[in-house]
């Protein structure tokens, strides 16, 4: 037979271990949180061996990096500036996840270590599904100098 207070006792653990699965539920919440932005200046990493944008990084953050750090850290991809317009979420590695409905301007002549030139070979046109990263795209518009794709 239990005694009132290891009653007290069992329960209070209970509530406990609720208060910290709550808490850490919290905290989960916290890091995925969705962003809106209305142009978020953006890096495209393409990867040469698959011909995909392999991730999109805030350039800011990509450019507190240096060029050898990159390329070392990135074979055989190359980097393209952009901009992001709609709902995203910015993962703690600081890589960015575009959200359905968001428009991403690839400025396929503004590379930022210039050599080849892939994006602005690719020919795609409006309507074509494109990969991107981990999300797939539709082609808006792609003129010379900009890709326009919206996340499906």
């Amino acid at each position: 037979m239990l005694r009132s207070f290891e009653i007290i006792n069992r329960i209070s653990l209970i509530d406990v271990m609720g208060i910290l699965f709550i808490t850490m539920i919290s905290i989960v919440e916290i890091k995925a949180q969705t962003r809106t932005t209305n142009d978020m200046p953006i890096v495209l990493v393409t990867d040469l061996e698959s011909d995909q944008l392999a991730m999109i990084e805030p350039l800011n953050n990509f450019l507190q990096r240096t060029e050898e750090d990159i390329v070392e850290a990135f074979p055989k991809h190359e980097f393209y500036k952009g901009l992001l317009k709609g709902k995203y979420e910015l993962r703690e590695d600081h890589l960015v996840l575009p959200i359905k409905g968001t428009i991403i301007t690839v400025y396929t002549e503004q590379r930022i270590f210039p050599n080849k030139g892939f994006l602005s070979k690719v020919q795609l046109n409006s309507g074509d599904d494109y990969r991107l990263g981990a999300a797939n795209a539709k082609v808006i518009s792609n003129q010379k100098g900009e890709l326009i794709l919206r996340i499906q």
